[in-house]
């Protein structure tokens, strides 16, 4: 069941979708989802001639969904005014990639 008491595809939502589910949702549409997260700080691109990063300001959207039906779940990690440059990963591959990050940056 959803949050509103609305059948959600045949499945129960997962304890953290935040999504309100409708039965007329179009079939693409059929995904929970998390709360998202937005990280203020920098992105860099790569300068194409010198190779060197050319930082600039970013917000970055984590946010955890599954399609229906689903078994697993993954999390997005995106910039929010471009949301197709992003990476979309397994939640266990998430937790990997966190420590990776926390040594990298240590």
């Amino acid at each position: 069941m959803t949050h509103s008491g609305e059948p959600s595809y045949g499945t129960d939502c997962p304890p953290w979708c935040t999504r309100k589910h409708a039965p007329v949702d179009h079939l693409e549409d059929r995904r929970h989802r998390g709360e998202a997260t937005t990280v203020i700080g920098a992105a860099a691109v790569t300068d194409g001639s010198t190779l060197a990063p050319r930082p600039r300001a970013a917000e970055i959207v984590v946010q955890r969904f599954q399609d229906a039906g689903d078994a697993r779940s993954w999390i997005a990690i995106q910039e929010a005014e471009q949301a197709c440059h992003g990476l979309v990963v397994s939640a266990e591959t998430a937790l990997a990639l966190s420590e990776a990050l926390a040594r990298a940056a240590a």
